[in-house]
Order: C-alpha cells, then sequence, then structure tokens
C-alpha cells in the first residue's frame, strides 16, 4: 500500500466517539460536589475537541488526528482521577447521602472501562490509523484469539483481514474489573484455609510435645526396683 493511500478496510471510528460522549455525560449527571468544575464542562470540551479530531480523520491528517485524541484521552482521564478522588474525599464528610454516592461510584466504575478502552483503542498497534494500513493484525500489545489461529483457520472462519475493533478492547478493559474480585475472593479464600492449616500443625505439635513430655517424666515400669542390702542378724 503506497504512503497516504486510503486503506481498503477501515475501522469505523463512531464507537469510539460514543464513548468518549458517554464519559462526558457521565459525568455530567455526577453530584455537583464530585466533578472538577461545573458538571457539564467536561462534555462541551469533549465534544468540542471531538469536531476537530473528526475533521482531521475526514481529511486525513493523521498526526493531528493522534495528537487530538491524545489530548481528549487524557482529558476525560483527569475528569475520572478527580471525580475518583473527590468520592473518597466525600465518603468519611457524609456530604451526600448513600444512594448518590453508591450511584456514582457505579457511574465512575462504567467511566473507567470506557476511559481505558479508549487508550487500548488509540494507543494499541500504532492506534487505529496504523491498524487499518496493515493486512490483518498480527502484532501489538494484546494477544487476541484470532491472533493465534493459522492462515487456513482464519480464512475458513473469514478473519484473514481480522483487526480488532474499539467493542475488542472495551472488553479488554471490561474483564479485569471482574476478574479482580474472582482473584481476590480466591486469595482470601486461600488465606483462610492457610490460616486453618498452620492452627492445626500448631495445635497438634503442642500436643505432640506435651505427650513427649509426660513420656519423659513417667517412672520406667521394665525394671523393677533394686533390693535394698539387709542388715546381717547378730
Amino acid at each position: 500500500m503506497a504512503l497516504g493511500a486510503r486503506p481498503e478496510h477501515t475501522e469505523p471510528r463512531w464507537l469510539a466517539l460514543l464513548a468518549l460522549l458517554a464519559v462526558g455525560g457521565i459525568v455530567m449527571a455526577l453530584p455537583a460536589s464530585l466533578t472538577l468544575g461545573p458538571p457539564w464542562l467536561v462534555l462541551v470540551l469533549v465534544a468540542g475537541l471531538l469536531v476537530p479530531t473528526v475533521i482531521s480523520h475526514r481529511r486525513r491528517q493523521h498526526a493531528l488526528n493522534h495528537v487530538l485524541g491524545l489530548g481528549v484521552n487524557g482529558l476525560v482521564t483527569i475528569a475520572l482521577v478527580g471525580s475518583l478522588a473527590l468520592l473518597i474525599q466525600a465518603l468519611p464528610t457524609r456530604q451526600e447521602t448513600p444512594e448518590a454516592l453508591l450511584r456514582s461510584a457505579a457511574a465512575l466504575w462504567v467511566t473507567n472501562i470506557l476511559v481505558f478502552a479508549s487508550w487500548y483503542w488509540r494507543l494499541d498497534a500504532g492506534g487505529p490509523h496504523q491498524r487499518d494500513r496493515r493486512r490483518g493484525h498480527v502484532d501489538g500489545a494484546f494477544l487476541f484469539p484470532q491472533m493465534t489461529r493459522d492462515a487456513a483457520a482464519k480464512a475458513a472462519a473469514g478473519e484473514s483481514v481480522w483487526s480488532p475493533g474499539f467493542v475488542d478492547y472495551l472488553f479488554l478493559a471490561f474483564k479485569p474489573t471482574v476478574s479482580l474480585n474472582v482473584i481476590s475472593l480466591v486469595a482470601s479464600s486461600c488465606g483462610y484455609y492457610r490460616d486453618q492449616i498452620e492452627q492445626r500443625a500448631a495445635q497438634e505439635f503442642a500436643v505432640h510435645v506435651a505427650t513427649q513430655r509426660g513420656l519423659t517424666e513417667r517412672p520406667q515400669h521394665g525394671h523393677p526396683p533394686r533390693a535394698q542390702p539387709v542388715a546381717p542378724m547378730r
């Protein structure tokens, strides 16, 4: 493919744009005490930056598009970190009701997934434009199941020129949030059973020591007592 030529297969960008707008909408729905500035500020800034991002993509100014994409991702990341810090700060002060804090925590969990998915989509294998220029996705920071198949299996599945899309990176961002909870549960269970085993071993060791001490202090009955000498009669 010649440099500057339009790729034959291009990934649609609207899912990534929708995710960034969703982040702005979620931040706007948070309580005012949990946002950096007015609640509507992030959505307005994201929408304002997405306009030149889309225009640069249409004009095939890919370097500018990449820089603008990094800027939008950085903006939503700052908004997420700021809201998380304010949420943690609001927990002991009881500035918001428990229901509002719970809803805000769930909203920020969704925002975290969208932000990480946006970074993965923007940076993996050089970004979406570089992935579009390649015929098939064979190298990147993540190992997808499609990358492990041979050429015949890809052809049979119709994935000879497969390349990951935003939904794939969204799944990558979502999976650790669930897997870590399972790992924590397994780790806590293993810790519980380990403590039980150690406690049981300590008890058996104490019983063994007590038993050995009793055996050493018990008189030996295997040998009769030595007879005392009798004085001769005069």
